[in-house]
């Protein structure tokens, strides 16, 4: 008994092991969207420590815009090159550090530069995932793995407002933003050590 047990555990644990890589892809996925939609809950905080006008604050927000749509014509291919987990945790890390950039900015250029940073970073987080889901599980999961990354992700922006607009009338966006930073870094440690190219079987192949 104690031997099947063991054995259904097993089982359990193989086949849930490609869904908890995926996963991880989905977790950078939601970050991406909680970085992406921050600017909008605090924008009256960011006007007055950049002393900027609706338009400056329109420009500031667009930074991640300007890293973020380019560069997704190129991350399939590096993705291809250099293999998922390494370009994933990489990716995660940039966005890390433009976020520490953006936290700690005492000027307009440098905000705006944590911005294109954040924006670089979070380009590969959803090609990324598909990545994932095209190695990790059978062609028949990838569409539902594209549209539950979608969906998640765009609950979690519409979270991260909510969370945001509290939180920032609190403690001020520099603060609130520093949790964040904490997360992104142990997000960046959970792919590192979960994630992998491909599976033992096809390492084996190759």
């Amino acid at each position: 008994m104690m031997a099947k047990n063991r054995a259904m555990t097993f089982s359990f644990l193989k086949s849930a092991y490609p869904w908890l890589i995926v996963c991880c892809g989905m977790l950078f996925y939601c970050y991406n969207y909680f970085l992406r939609v921050s600017p909008s809950v605090m924008q009256n905080e960011l006007s007055q420590a950049f002393h900027m006008k609706a338009v400056q604050f329109g420009t500031l927000a667009a930074f991640y815009y300007y890293a973020y749509t380019p560069m997704q014509v190129p991350a399939g291919m590096i993705y291809d090159k250099f293999g998922v987990r390494f370009v994933l945790c990489l990716a995660s890390l940039m966005a890390v550090a433009g976020l520490a950039v953006f936290i700690s900015a005492d000027s307009y250029f440098v905000a705006g530069c944590g911005r294109f940073m954040i924006g670089l970073g979070c380009a590969f987080a959803y090609i990324g995932t598909l990545k994932l889901a095209s190695i990790w599980l059978p062609p028949n999961r990838f569409a539902t793995v594209a549209g539950l990354t979608t969906a998640i992700g765009m609950t979690s922006g519409a979270l991260a407002q909510t969370y945001l607009t509290h939180v920032v009338e609190a403690i001020g966006y520099q603060h609130a933003l520093r949790g964040a930073l904490v997360a992104g870094v142990i997000l960046s440690l959970i792919v590192l050590f979960l994630v992998r190219n491909r599976p033992k079987s096809e390492n084996a192949i190759a």
